[in-house]
C-alpha cells in the first residue's frame, strides 16, 4: 500500500519502505556475564560450597558431591537471547547447565537452552526476554567435590 499526500511527492524514496513500513533501528549485539560468586548452592545446603578468591574475581567451588546451584540472570526486557555458556574447570565438564525461564506467577519452569559446562549453546527456545512474566536463571546439575564454576555469559541482541 503506497501513501500519498497532496503536494508532496516521493516521501519514501526507497520503494521497499512504502511496502514494509518504516524501518527499525538495527539490533545491537550485547553480552551479560557474571563470575562464580553469582552462583549459589541449592542442594544439599549452602555449607557444602565455598568461594575461592582468585585475582579480581571469585570462583564457586563444591566441597561435596551432588551439589546443585543457580545464578540469577538480569537481561533487559525484549532482549533476544542468542547463546549462553557456563565456564568452569575441567572437572565440571561432565555437569550440565540449563538456562531456565520461570513464570513468576505459576513458578512453572521452562528450559531455554542447555549444554555441558564449557560448551556454548546456540539453540535457544523462547529467546525473547519478557520481564513482566518471567525471571531467568542458570541452573547447574550435580556438581562434584572440587568442581569449580568460574562464570557464565549470555550473548543477546537488543
Amino acid at each position: 500500500m503506497a501513501l500519498s499526500f497532496p503536494g508532496i511527492t516521493n516521501i519514501f524514496p526507497d520503494s521497499s519502505a512504502q511496502e514494509e513500513g518504516f524501518s527499525q533501528k538495527p539490533k545491537t549485539i550485547k553480552y551479560w556475564s557474571c563470575d562464580g560468586s553469582n552462583f549459589k548452592a541449592e542442594n544439599p545446603d549452602t555449607d557444602s560450597v565455598h568461594y575461592q578468591f582468585v585475582p579480581l574475581h571469585r570462583v564457586f567451588e563444591a566441597d561435596v558431591n551432588t551439589i546443585y546451584a543457580h545464578a540469577t540472570v538480569f537481561l533487559p526486557d525484549n532482549a533476544e537471547i542468542l547463546s549462553a555458556v557456563v565456564y568452569g574447570n575441567a572437572a565440571t565438564e561432565d555437569s550440565d547447565w540449563l538456562l531456565v525461564r520461570t513464570n513468576i506467577l505459576t513458578q512453572i519452569n521452562f528450559t531455554i537452552t542447555t549444554a555441558k559446562v564449557n560448551t556454548e549453546s546456540y539453540i535457544v527456545n523462547n529467546q525473547i526476554v519478557d520481564n513482566s512474566t518471567f525471571s531467568l536463571r542458570f541452573f547447574l546439575t550435580v556438581l562434584s567435590a572440587n568442581d569449580e564454576i568460574w562464570g557464565a555469559r549470555i550473548k543477546y541482541s537488543l
